[in-house]
């Protein structure tokens, strides 16, 4: 079964969000989608303002890409989203032992 696209989306943003605000990403999504697809998810996440200041390398064939304030609180929605699961399980296991 195909890992679903979400969780490769998700992969990508953290790994652009591990080096905010020092540096701009090149890579990114290309690793998780592939070198065509990865560049349209960037003309799209470039579209609704998530990602912003792409610039084309022609002597690397690369696109360079950085998080927007829109893009990081979109990042951190993910994290909390991501944490809120994790303490819920736990609170659903440790109330067996209240029982």
């Amino acid at each position: 079964m195909p890992e679903p696209s979400i969780n490769k989306f998700k992969r990508a943003m953290l790994g652009m969000y591990k080096w905010y605000p020092a540096f701009s990403s090149c890579d990114d999504f290309e690793k998780e989608f592939g070198k065509d697809e990865g560049r349209r998810v960037i003309e799209k996440l470039e579209e609704d303002g998530l990602i912003g200041g792409v610039a084309y390398n022609n002597e690397t064939d690369e696109l360079f890409y950085e998080l927007t304030p829109k893009g990081l609180d979109f990042v951190v929605s993910i994290i909390n989203l991501d944490y809120g699961k994790k303490m819920l399980n736990y609170s659903e296991e440790m109330r067996k032992f209240t029982i």
